[in-house]
């Protein structure tokens, strides 16, 4: 009789606890933009961007590095009329780096250019910048990446080679902010 009560307790608990948790675990953001993780040296990526209406949420842009970079340029075309741009700043990879010309235009492209006598080294994984949005409406679309020039010139986006990559709505601040930074060789 101790054990069946014990038992209906723990399901009540269960049951409790999966109630309070329910409104976390399912709640939809009203915004989903999918990015990708970098997989392979020589791939560029944008994380995704979970959020919901009025959220400012900063993306990072990540590389794996083929080699040095100490001077590059790249474009992230973002889905028109979900989110407003807000600023860019210097990634892990690029803190004494010289960032000029990064601009946001009609065509909602963020134009991203840094330079640096100290380059980034080759096997490096991180990021090199991060991109601050407002989001302005509900929807679900993807980020893309292009124009890539100087050091970048090589290098193609995770998203082209592999695809989105899984959102998780709970742990999308997680996997954003868990990077390797650069092996020290």
């Amino acid at each position: 009789m101790t054990s069946g009560r014990y038992a209906r307790r723990v399901a009540l608990l269960a049951g409790t606890l999966a109630g309070a948790l329910a409104p976390t675990l399912t709640a939809a953001a009203d915004l989903t933009l999918q990015g990708c993780n970098e997989l392979l040296a020589g791939e560029v990526g944008i994380r995704e961007l979970i959020g919901n209406v009025d959220d400012v949420i900063t993306v990072p842009v990540t590389v794996h590095t083929l080699g040095p970079i100490d001077a590059f340029r790249l474009e992230v075309e973002v889905p028109p009329g979900l989110v407003e741009y807000v600023g860019t700043s210097p990634g892990d990879l690029t803190q004494s780096f010289t960032f000029g010309g990064n601009w946001f235009d009609a065509q909602s492209k963020v134009r991203i250019v840094g330079s640096n006598v100290n380059p980034i080294p080759g096997g490096a994984v991180g990021r090199l910048a991060e991109i601050t949005f407002r989001v302005l409406a509900t929807g679900d679309d993807v980020f893309t990446l292009s124009g890539f020039l100087d050091d970048l010139t090589i290098y193609q986006s995770c998203y082209a080679a592999h695809g989105p990559s899984p959102v998780e709505a709970l742990g999308w601040g997680r996997v954003k902010n868990a990077y390797r930074t650069p092996r020290a060789d």
